[in-house]
């Protein structure tokens, strides 16, 4: 189902998530929580962030619904943001999330790679927002977004922010802090 030509309303994903184990006996970690820790790190580089991310994916060959590269609503499995900027940089995050899941497969790639080896793979290029403030449907061909895979976990994440680069390193930085959560709840951690 292409929503192409529609706009994206931040305001129905997914604000709050818990990732409950699927096969070991921890705890449920409550993902805002998690984000929160990174903030004063991230607040020193930028008054405004989002992240989104994907569905976490264990013993799975693909990340699930990366066939639905086109439905927002469907494969944004959270989001969280700050600052005055935050709802846009939401939208971009999730806008580059499209990209890498039609591009990626979930395999580990990232949109910063395909900005600078297969630029031509991003389509329906949008910008953040139009001239109403409001953000259209489609590729946003920026870094930032990775898909990771931690052994047996795959994750997937996109970072919204001013600086590209920036964008992808903390992404990898928050997916691989999550992963070691996740790998702790689902007792995988190999000391």
């Amino acid at each position: 189902m292409s929503i192409r030509a529609a706009l994206l309303d931040v305001m129905r994903l997914p604000f709050q998530r818990s990732y409950v184990p699927k096969i070991g006996d921890g705890e449920f970690i409550d993902l805002q929580d998690q984000l929160k820790l990174y903030r004063l790190l991230i607040e020193n580089m930028a008054e405004s962030f989002a992240f989104a991310m994907l569905q976490p994916s264990i013993d799975r060959p693909n990340l699930p619904h990366f066939d639905e590269w086109d439905s927002p609503y469907v494969f944004t499995w959270f989001v969280y943001g700050w600052g005055p900027e935050g709802h846009r940089y939401i939208a971009d995050a999730v806008r580059k999330l499209r990209a890498l899941l039609r591009t990626g497969n979930g395999q580990d790639s990232s949109t910063l790679a395909l900005r600078h080896r297969r630029l031509w793979d991003f389509v329906d290029c949008v910008e953040s927002q139009d001239a109403d403030g409001n953000f259209p449907w489609g590729d946003f061909p920026h870094g930032g977004a990775v898909c990771m895979e931690y052994g047996s976990l795959k994750l997937a994440g996109a970072v919204g922010g001013p600086m590209e680069f920036e964008n992808d390193m903390i992404a990898r930085f928050i997916l691989g802090g999550l992963a070691k959560e996740i790998l702790t709840v689902e007792g995988l951690l190999i000391h």
